[in-house]
């Protein structure tokens, strides 16, 4: 039997899963030998190794940095807004971290539960100096 959502319920699903907390973001460092783990839908948090040392923190993003718009049918997208209006969720180093990789970001729930990760699409970047950043900009789309 098919599972079949209405044009509006992938919005409606959306908002609905975001609506359960306060989401945790995470900085990936490279999980394997290669760098990088396939994605897969059997992945929890202990899938991933994360960055640490070097002041790093990780930022928990408050229900009201989310956007779940209405759009066309069959295409949702809710994106996060960091602290400054526009801008994405800024990751300062205060001295170089013990994993010097940030390969992509996690987020998860506030119960450590897995929801998304994503690999950067024009990354790894390089840790190397105190002072450096990673600013994500998370986004979700459902099609």
């Amino acid at each position: 039997m098919a599972f079949i959502f209405g044009n509006q319920s992938d919005t409606f699903s959306l908002s609905a899963t975001l609506a359960k907390g306060n989401m945790i973001l995470r900085v990936l460092a490279p999980s394997n030998s290669s760098g990088f783990a396939a994605l897969s839908a059997d992945m929890t948090t202990a899938s991933f190794q994360y960055l640490s040392g070097g002041g790093y923190a990780d930022v928990t993003m408050n229900l009201s940095a989310w956007s779940v718009p209405v759009f066309s049918a069959n295409s949702a997208e809710s994106s996060a807004v960091g602290p400054t209006a526009g801008a994405g969720f800024l990751f300062a180093f205060s001295a170089v971290p013990s994993t010097q990789t940030a390969s992509g970001f996690a987020l998860e729930t506030s119960t450590n539960k897995l929801f998304y990760a994503e690999y950067f699409s024009d990354g790894p970047y390089y840790l190397t100096n105190a002072g450096d950043t990673v600013e994500i900009k998370p986004v979700i789309r459902s099609t």
